[in-house]
């Protein structure tokens, strides 16, 4: 998450010439400018020699050179930037910017708008900390980044390690990562969804709902790919502090979603028909059953599996696990493919 807000910081800052008698919210507004323009002429003096992005406990220096990279990574992108808010606060400025990109539409959060705590030096900018990005929703966002770095991993190793090339050709490789992944699993989901319309014409209005895996392995997505596809699997569990995190609503219910294995092969349509959210230590054998799948004491699965995946979440956030962490319990039902009983 703090890589992820580290980018972002990095991304929605922009600028252009510098003029004496130019207020902090003019080089604010002129820097976006230049952004937006792909001007990095007019950006760069703007900014100190120096520039510091601070992500949560992330500190990170960038000469002009470094910061360049950067720009030209960012401009693959097309990526287009909107000053929506200014307000000076004792010597900063806090800046609201919207921001479209190819990377968010495919991360599905575009737009994009954050607020950056920005600080000046001889009136250059020096240091941009970030800061709330409202509405965002990271839980999706790292699903699709996640599904789309292990589908790569297996299926294109010629583009592993794309996500962490912050340099233009890095970022054409995930713009080619990013179109050889929806144009190899999508079909798949298209034509599933397509024959739930056909069977389900009141359907028809609805867009088609997002695909994605369980898990972060190809083993266990595909086992509960298949667990969901038979309809033994009825639930799924998530960390509370996600929701909280991206201030995201929690899931809704009557949302649809398509299941797929760990390739992005669409495997069913899940319908959510109710939402929790209930303390680590409080989840029942019953509904660890119906997450698990399986009537073999389930809740002992249940705590040893969620309690290794949720503590290496929380542990990359600088946090704890505890048993009184709060887990939002997904109720779902399998409405496709239609399963007829023996």
């Amino acid at each position: 998450m703090k890589n992820k807000f580290l980018k972002l910081a990095l991304i929605l800052l922009s600028i252009g010439c510098l003029d004496q008698g130019s207020t902090k919210q003019d080089v604010v507004k002129e820097y976006y400018n230049a952004f937006d323009a792909g001007n990095y002429n007019k950006m760069k003096v703007l900014i100190n020699d120096t520039i510091t992005i601070t992500s949560g406990d992330y500190v990170t220096p960038y000469s002009h050179e470094s910061f360049h990279e950067f720009f030209k990574w960012d401009s693959i992108f097309k990526t287009s930037y909107e000053v929506v808010g200014l307000e000076e606060k004792d010597n900063h400025i806090v800046a609201t910017v919207a921001s479209e990109s190819l990377r968010y539409e495919f991360l599905k959060n575009n737009p994009l708008t954050c607020q950056f705590n920005i600080f000046f030096n001889s009136g250059k900018i020096s240091k941009i900390h970030s800061g709330e990005c409202v509405g965002a929703d990271w839980s999706i966002w790292e699903r699709q980044r996640d599904s789309l770095v292990m589908w790569i991993t297996k299926n294109h190793p010629e583009l592993d390690g794309f996500i962490y090339d912050m340099t233009q050709d890095g970022a054409q490789d995930y713009l080619e990562a990013i179109e050889l992944y929806e144009k190899e699993t999508d079909q798949t989901v298209k034509n599933m969804w397509s024959a739930f319309v056909e069977s389900n014409p009141k359907f028809a209005e609805e867009d088609m709902p997002e695909s994605w895996f369980f898990h972060d392995n190809e083993q266990d997505a595909n086992r509960l790919a298949e667990l969901t596809r038979n309809g033994n699997k009825k639930a799924s569990s998530s960390l509370y502090l996600w929701y909280e995190e991206a201030g995201a609503d929690l899931p809704k219910i009557g949302t649809k979603h398509i299941i797929t294995d760990f390739s992005g092969q669409a495997k069913a349509i899940i319908e959510i028909k109710k939402v929790d959210t209930i303390p680590f230590n409080q989840i029942s054998e019953a509904y660890a059953a119906l997450d698990m799948g399986t009537k073999e004491q389930p809740l002992k699965k249940w705590r040893k599996a969620h309690w290794d995946f949720f503590s290496k979440a929380i542990q990359e956030r600088g946090q704890k696990p505890t048993e009184a962490m709060v887990v939002v319990c997904e109720r779902f039902e399998t409405i496709w493919p239609i399963r007829t009983n023996p």
